[in-house]
C-alpha cells in the first residue's frame, strides 16, 4: 500500500537493489491528480510494484509469488 520503508522493515539493501520503486498509495494519488494520460501508463506502474517485489523477493518467497501471481492476474497472461 505504502512506499516501501527500508528502516521499520530492516531491510536496509532495498534501495540498493530496487532502484525505480512504487507503491499503490503513489498509483493512487496519481490517479486522482490525473497524471495519467493514457492506461499503459497506469499499467506500468502497476506491473512495476510487482516486478519490484519478485526482485527484492527471492523465488518461493511469499511476498515474490504473490506479486507473480497477481500480476499473472492483471495481465491475464
Amino acid at each position: 500500500m505504502r512506499p516501501v520503508d527500508p528502516v521499520a522493515l530492516n531491510i536496509p539493501d532495498y534501495f540498493d537493489i530496487v532502484k525505480n520503486p512504487m507503491d499503490l498509495m503513489t498509483v493512487h494519488k496519481r490517479i486522482s491528480s490525473g497524471l495519467y494520460d493514457s492506461p499503459s501508463l497506469f499499467e506500468g506502474d502497476m506491473l512495476l510494484i510487482w516486478k519490484n517485489a519478485m526482485l527484492y523477493n527471492p523465488v518461493g518467497n511469499f511476498v515474490h509469488n504473490a506479486a507473480k501471481n497477481m500480476m499473472k492476474d492483471f495481465t491475464g497472461t
